[in-house]
Formats: structure tokens, C-alpha cells, sequence
């Protein structure tokens, strides 16, 4: 038998040992890639999701009317806040648009604003809503409408998850000044009652814009801007009050009952014609003026009287 002896240098020996852990560095990493890009997919609950507020006429005795018309969209995109780097991404395809059989509420993909999504709060052309604020016109009788207890699914990874609604407990309707924080969170309930600017020397541009004045009771009908900006925004969070069926620990934890999700909502405007319909009975004891602005994010009016 030959004996065969290989001479290795100090510098190859070294060279290779560098090697051999940027070798095993890069398997953890590729491990970790895998985590991420595991599917996985389960439904989370939250306690409200705030559509539109419908302003009361602030500084008169008296009360205001909203109709939706068909042209009426409200668009917007989720993000974890406890894990911000996810990317969530709506997905709804054509059979999936209404939300149940309970609420005159459907989705779609957005198609002004890149992975996010909008709701229609009607359905059909004789189905409409109509909701009138209470006298007087004080900040508190403000209403505010929406979605409550939403169920949302999601299927993705540790990158990206898609998302849609397939349920919702109810629409709801309440107004500022009754005790919401027994219904919502007070994260959720305060951040939805925030979206209503009361104060008139901030109702300013690029977001709010003038819609009327007159001198006497209003009748106005807000029809879609063209070329309006879609990227006015405004965020609301949402307590998630509820999971299910998520196996992997990244999205359970992206999703954890207790923490939020933050909506962002759009100024993008995704139908044309009527958006919006305002009927105001003022019952004003000597003449005034009373100025109406538009709230581009959350497609609503704001009534100032004086």
C-alpha cells in the first residue's frame, strides 16, 4: 500500500474555512427564505371598519340628509402594525364581491391604487342608503357608518398575503357623542372619530374643497372629480378582535388578537357621476351663510353654518 500525503497551505486552509461557513450562512438564510415563503392562509376579525362619517351642520339648529348614489366608493389598503414589511395585497375575484347576504356591502380590487381595494355600500341600482343627523348641529351628532365586526381572509407568506372580506356581523351606524368604546376598541373607536375635522380653519386643500355656499337650506349632489389626486390619504386602525387558522407563527404574529391593522384610505375616486347626495333643513332663526366642503379621502361633506 502507497501512503499519499496532500500539503495544504495556511492560506487555502483558511480560505476554505471561509467557505464553509459562507456555505452554512447561506443555508440558514435560505432556511429563513423558505419560512417566509411557506403558504399559509386563516381569517381574522375586527372589531369595526369605518366606511364614511356624515357630518352634522355645524353651528345651526338643525339636521342633514346623505344618500348614497351608485357611483359611491370608498378605497383602501391594510397594513400589519406589528409587521409592517408584510405585503398585503387585495385579491377578489368576480364571484367573491359580496361581502354576505346580510349587508347591502360589496368588493372589488381597486383599480386606481396598487394592492388595495374598494367597497360599493350599495349593491344594486333600487337599493339605497339614507341616514340623517340629528339637531342641532353640533360635532357630537356627527354619525359615523361602516362595517362591524369584519372578517377578512388572507393566504400568503412572510413577504406578501393576499386578503378579501367574506363576512361582515352588520352595518353600523353611531353617532360621536354615544358610548362606542363599549362596541370598539378605544383604539378603533377614538382613531374613526378623529377622521371628522370639526374645526373650519382646518378644513383646507389638498383634501377638503369648497362644495357650496348658500345662503339657505342645502341641496347638493357631489358628483366624481376628474383627474381628482388619488393620493390624499387618511389612516384609521382597527383592533383585531379575532384569528383563525393561520399554522405559521409569522402571520399569527402579523395578525395577533389585540394588536391593529392600519387602514389607509384613498382620495382615488374609481366611478363617474353622482358620488354622494346632501339634503340640510338648517331651521336657522334669522338669515346666514353656510358653507358645504368636500372630504376627498373619505368622499363626504362637511357643513359649516354660521
Amino acid at each position: 500500500m502507497s501512503e499519499r500525503h496532500i500539503s495544504l497551505s495556511r492560506r487555502a486552509f483558511v480560505c476554505g474555512i471561509a467557505k464553509g461557513g459562507a456555505g452554512g450562512l447561506l443555508a440558514l438564510t435560505g432556511a429563513e427564505g423558505v419560512l417566509a415563503g411557506v403558504k399559509d392562509s386563516g381569517e381574522i376579525t375586527l372589531d369595526g371598519l369605518l366606511i364614511t362619517y356624515f357630518s352634522a351642520p355645524l353651528g345651526t339648529g338643525g339636521s342633514a340628509s346623505y344618500t348614497f348614489t351608485t357611483g359611491y366608493t370608498t378605497t383602501f389598503s391594510f397594513r400589519s402594525v406589528a409587521s409592517p414589511e408584510i405585503s398585503l395585497r387585495a385579491m377578489v375575484s368576480d364571484g367573491d364581491q359580496r361581502i354576505n347576504g346580510r349587508s347591502v356591502v360589496a368588493q372589488a380590487e381597486s383599480r386606481k391604487v396598487d394592492n388595495a381595494i374598494k367597497l360599493f355600500p350599495r349593491l344594486d341600482e333600487e337599493v339605497s342608503f339614507t341616514t340623517t343627523t340629528p339637531p342641532p348641529g353640533l360635532p357630537e351628532n356627527t354619525v359615523f357608518f361602516g362595517l362591524r365586526k369584519p372578517v377578512l381572509s388572507f393566504k400568503g407568506n412572510g413577504r406578501m398575503a393576499q386578503f378579501r372580506f367574506i363576512d361582515a356581523e352588520e352595518t353600523f351606524t353611531f353617532l360621536a357623542n354615544s358610548n362606542v368604546r363599549g362596541v370598539f376598541s378605544e383604539d378603533t373607536a377614538t382613531s374613526m372619530i378623529h377622521q371628522f375635522v370639526a374645526d373650519p380653519t382646518a378644513l383646507t386643500p389638498p383634501r377638503f374643497i369648497p362644495a357650496l355656499t348658500s345662503s339657505g337650506d342645502v341641496s347638493i349632489t357631489q358628483v366624481a372629480e376628474r383627474g381628482a389626486p388619488p393620493d390624499i390619504t387618511s389612516a384609521v386602525t382597527a383592533r383585531i378582535v379575532d384569528q383563525t387558522g393561520f399554522s405559521s407563527d409569522v402571520l399569527k404574529r402579523a395578525f395577533a388578537v389585540g394588536s391593529n391593522l392600519e387602514i389607509t384610505y384613498y382620495s382615488a375616486q374609481e366611478s363617474k357621476g353622482g358620488i354622494l347626495q346632501l339634503e340640510t333643513d338648517l331651521k336657522k332663526a334669522s338669515a346666514g351663510v353656510t358653507r358645504v366642503f368636500w372630504d376627498r379621502v373619505f368622499k363626504t361633506f362637511v357643513i359649516v353654518g354660521s
